[in-house]
């Protein structure tokens, strides 16, 4: 698991103090389609032809959106990748746009007003934080977070470390949220996040603060993987029935902290350890998983 997906490295098209893009029809674009049919590969990566190379980077890049063709009946997998609008914004970045927003930076990502109507992305070689204290919280449809060499609600500071600003969201009902950060994530939402796949080799904290910790695809595959990860919600962590439990795992040494009001329903799929440190809920909880649980602290 990495967090750098983005492969077109570039300059900025954009770059200023503060920078204000606002767009009818959207920002940055989706480029021609790729294909590739895995049964033809070879074994030996280096010897594929070019296409097939660009191919396999397109394919690893991918978000789920770009997905044209895929499953377990696909005999070629298609993608169509999305070519990011680069920005440089030393203070302030100003977001209005109807229709998606594919954006990168070299730099961090200094979030102020944010709105959305479609999928956004934001995929930085920095940090990506609210702008100030007061900015609003980013309001969008499907919602993706890159910071491949900081945080998400973390940004640098002159110590070598990481200060903690979590990062506020408004992602629209029924749409997902995607982030992955290399130095650790702290995300909060008033209302319900529902969770595609969020990632660090460092520490993670979710939080709603009126709303529910929800898994976004129904499915058995992993949505939270971190070292020490903390989990809050008003409303529940996971909902009702096997595929809707919050699937999780941990790195080494970390563990899994929960505090909600409603159920708690936890899964570790296969391939992953689940430590638990601390459940706390106010209903039911329920953790399962496909192999081993290890109980390290409090369940009530």
């Amino acid at each position: 698991t990495i967090t750098g997906t983005n492969q077109i490295i570039k300059d900025p098209n954009v770059s200023g103090n503060m920078v204000t893009l606002n767009a009818g029809q959207g920002l940055g674009q989706a480029i021609a389609t790729v294909s590739l049919a895995p049964h033809k590969l070879t074994a030996a990566i280096d010897t594929l032809p070019a296409a097939q190379k660009d191919a396999l980077v397109a394919i690893a890049g991918a978000e789920r959106s770009d997905f044209v063709n895929f499953g377990s009946s696909a005999t070629t997998i298609t993608v169509a990748p999305k070519q990011p609008l680069n920005f440089s914004a030393a203070t302030a970045l100003n977001v209005d746009v109807t229709g998606n927003a594919y954006l990168a930076s070299m730099g961090d990502a200094l979030l102020a007003n944010v709105s959305v109507s479609g999928e956004a992305r934001f995929k930085v070689r920095g940090s990506i934080v609210n702008a100030t204290p007061n900015s609003a919280a980013i309001d969008t449809d499907t919602l993706v977070l890159e910071a491949s060499g900081g945080g998400i609600g973390l940004i640098a500071n002159n110590s070598g470390g990481y200060d903690d600003q979590p990062l506020r969201v408004a992602v629209h009902t029924g749409k997902a949220l995607v982030a992955r950060a290399q130095a650790g994530i702290d995300i909060t939402s008033t209302a319900t996040l529902n969770i595609d796949t969020v990632f660090s080799p460092n520490d993670i904290k979710l939080t709603s603060t009126a709303g529910s910790l929800l898994n976004a695809n129904g499915d058995l595959l992993i949505n939270i993987l971190g070292r020490n990860v903390v989990l809050n919600a008003s409303g529940t962590i996971g909902a009702t029935g096997g595929l809707h439990a919050l699937n999780i795992g941990n790195s080494a040494g970390g563990g899994v902290t929960t505090n909600a009001l409603g159920l708690v329903n936890l899964y570790g799929p296969s391939g992953y350890q689940l430590v638990i440190k601390s459940v706390v809920s106010a209903a039911d909880v329920l953790v399962t998983a496909a192999l081993d649980v290890t109980v390290d602290g409090t369940v009530s």
